[in-house]
């Protein structure tokens, strides 16, 4: 019954801040806020403590397990950098030459995509998928190259 009053309905979960500078330098709770918000939910990475990974696709997994069989799916989205005013709002500018932000249209595209096509997991841009296969696969070599290269 779930399943029929739901059919064709989207729900986006989109909610996450950034943090400028070391985990050392953040209060108690400034960390209990961005996890709260971020629910431990994007790759960390250096300068980018608040934003710790895996909790957000454990629940996307456990969610999809128990309601599949009721005919919903759940699609996780990992978004790379988005032209967003998060930066702004952050007081810290985007200055990487790479990754270039992508725009919020490129992702609302792959999610709308994703979506039609029953598509469990997505990358945007889909080449920052690689990271994060080679970080579970060798995640020794990952260290090495993150370590010379973020």
């Amino acid at each position: 019954m779930l399943a029929q009053a739901i059919r064709g309905a989207v729900v986006v979960s989109n909610a996450g801040v950034g943090w400028s500078g070391s985990f050392a330098s953040m209060s108690e709770r400034e960390i209990d806020s961005l996890l709260d918000l971020n629910l431990r939910g994007r790759p960390p990475g250096p300068g980018r403590a608040g934003l710790p990974a895996a909790g957000l696709g454990s629940l996307a997994d456990a969610l999809r397990t128990e309601i599949r069989s009721v005919g919903i799916g759940v699609t996780m989205v990992t978004p790379g950098v988005v032209a967003t005013p998060n930066f702004e709002r952050r007081n810290s500018p985007y200055q990487r030459r790479h990754p270039r932000p992508v725009s919020p249209q490129i992702v609302a595209t792959a999610i709308a995509d994703a979506v039609e096509n029953a598509r469990e997991d997505i990358v945007v841009p889909g080449w920052q998928s690689f990271p994060a296969r080679l970080k579970v696969s060798f995640p020794a070599l990952y260290r090495l190259l993150e370590s010379r290269f973020a």
